[in-house]
């Protein structure tokens, strides 16, 4: 038995190309229970295998000390993580987290994908030197996707120009993470990242990260997401989205109680996309979302548009939300081309009655609660870092 196992071992080993074998096991990178026992199977499959079970290191509060593991001269994972999440108290020393990049860094880690998520506390959490030193590691020189979560720096001169020491990043989220103090306008003119291509902005202080977008008008960004939108944010969103043409996915997510009734209608009365010719996806989750796309549609010029979201978080008992009004909005602008249309399952059957023309093609599907932010978190993502 032991022996016909072996010649069965020698047989997948030696009789299926690499490349047939690769293929297969990328379908269960999801799978971990699975690839630990492809890691079983013969030698030949175990550098794949490890190549997606190992492919992101997790800390969290709880398993700091996980971090010692990367620095043992037995471990051998170093080069195959590329996703790094640290998830940590706001008052923890942040020195670990810089210890276990130092370590990727010695073990020759390709690090694509850095998350580091704070708990947020009476307020942001301080950017102090050993993240500093974190975030300027050599081993982030291919850094393609950064996520920040309730972090303060001390000055947008410093933020900014990290960012834009980064050649390779392409999706930058910053998601309560930003300033208190003004600075100098010269620090906008600091070029964007080449590569950068989506960005997620949510900011309850000084929006320096969009005036330094702003700055830069004619950088091809492609997917914008914007949050919880104030009066300081909007006539730089405007003149914005005025001067710019590159985008393919713009989204507002203004469920917020900073973002008052007045100033959203107003801020979409202004909104003109006729410049955003290359739009083929437009999302918008606020509570006076048919009088927002009744001011935001007749914008929208794109030939290539084919997926819209709305999002709400009114009740539909409530009666505010006139949903019939709908078809007049989308019936009189140029979306008759849409192949999506998305909209709160607690709203569908409304939408259904309200639009049968798209009804009848089936192209109005159901979002479920909470798959707006999970569903625009990915927009915000290269795809290979999903």
């Amino acid at each position: 038995m032991d022996e016909s196992l072996g010649l069965m071992d020698l047989s997948i080993d030696s009789e299926i190309p690499s490349e047939i074998v690769d293929l297969i096991i990328d379908q269960l990178r999801a799978d971990a229970k699975t690839l630990r026992l492809c890691s079983l199977v013969c030698q030949s499959w175990l550098p794949r295998a490890r190549y997606h079970l190992f492919s992101t290191f997790k800390i969290h509060t709880r398993s700091i000390a996980a971090i010692d593991l990367l620095g043992s001269p037995l471990c051998t994972i170093q080069p195959y993580v590329r996703r790094v999440k640290f998830s940590v108290s706001e008052k923890l020393d942040t020195a670990p987290m810089a210890t276990c990049i130092q370590e990727l860094d010695n073990g020759s880690s390709n690090l694509l994908s850095l998350s580091i998520r704070t708990v947020r506390g009476d307020g942001m959490t301080p950017v102090d030197d050993h993240l500093r030193a974190l975030l300027s590691a050599p081993v982030l020189k291919n850094l393609r996707h950064l996520k920040l979560k309730y972090l303060r720096f001390n000055s947008p001169n410093y933020s900014i120009k990290l960012f834009s020491s980064l050649p390779a990043l392409e999706s930058l989220v910053l998601y309560g993470v930003g300033s208190r103090i003004k600075d100098d306008r010269n620090t906008y003119t600091t070029p964007l990242p080449p590569n950068l291509r989506h960005l997620f902005i949510w900011t309850t202080g000084i929006p320096h990260e969009l005036f330094w977008l702003a700055t830069h008008p004619k950088h091809p960004l492609t997917t914008l997401h914007l949050y919880n939108i104030t009066s300081a944010s909007c006539p730089i969103i405007l003149n914005y989205l005025r001067q710019s043409s590159q985008l393919q996915c713009l989204s507002f997510d203004l469920c917020d109680g900073a973002t008052t009734d007045s100033l959203l209608l107003d801020f979409m009365t202004q909104i003109d996309l006729t410049s955003q010719q290359n739009l083929r996806c437009l999302r918008i989750s606020c509570n006076q979302v048919v009088s927002s796309f009744s001011n935001l549609l007749p914008w929208v010029s794109s030939p290539h548009l084919e997926e819209i979201t709305i999002s709400t978080w009114e009740n539909g008992s409530h009666g505010s939300i006139a949903w019939a009004d709908l078809r007049k909005v989308f019936m009189s602008s140029s979306v008759l081309s849409l192949k999506r249309l998305y909209v709160d399952d607690a709203h569908i059957h409304d939408i259904l009655e309200a639009l049968p023309e798209f009804a009848s093609r089936g192209i109005i599907l159901p979002l479920q609660w909470g798959d707006f932010g999970r569903t625009t978190t990915k927009l915000s993502l290269p795809a290979d870092l999903y």
